[in-house]
């Protein structure tokens, strides 16, 4: 089951191909193929996303775009050895002109963010964790893939102590 999610995830993410796809299937497959990047980690996740929910998206940049967000959460936002909680809730609105947008909401209880951080967090090379080997290219690509691949909107809300959240917004 894992090599079979593998395949399909490194097709996604090599392809730029638009199509349906069941959402939360798609999200336990993304965290099927973190489990050994994360099997030291005591985290928790919790998917909050209708069973039945499709949606006509790009589902390499979803995929990249939630190993990346969560690949931050493990490196930034809990101390070594401390359980963290990561929430990720979706479900589809309509704006005023009955078009459909997915809201997908990214959330953990880590140390959080100063507003600092939030400014910057998207420029590429931006890093806190330098000597650990952080790159700072993970929120650039976050941002990079929701506003060009997704054509959608992130805002990250945040504050030290009180973990972070990412609102996305994106057509389907």
């Amino acid at each position: 089951e894992l090599i079979k999610t593998f395949k399909r995830l490194s097709v996604d993410q090599h392809s730029q191909d638009i199509r349906t796809f069941a959402l939360c299937d798609y999200v336990y497959e993304v965290l099927l193929s973190l489990k050994p990047r994360l099997k030291h980690t005591p985290h928790k996740f919790c998917v909050d996303i209708p069973a039945n929910l499709t949606i006509n998206s790009n589902p390499g940049a979803l995929s990249q775009l939630l190993i990346n967000l969560i690949m931050n959460s493990a490196h930034h936002a809990f101390a070594l050895g401390t359980q963290g909680r990561i929430t990720i809730k979706a479900d589809v609105e309509y704006d005023l002109e009955r078009n459909k947008k997915l809201v997908f909401i990214y959330r953990d209880n880590g140390i959080g963010m100063t507003a600092q951080t939030i400014e910057n967090m998207y420029k590429p090379f931006f890093t806190l964790a330098r000597e650990t080997d952080g790159c700072g290219l993970g929120m650039h690509i976050c941002n990079n893939i929701v506003m060009k691949v997704l054509r959608g909107t992130i805002d990250c809300h945040s504050e030290l102590g009180k973990g972070a959240e990412f609102t996305i917004a994106f057509p389907v």
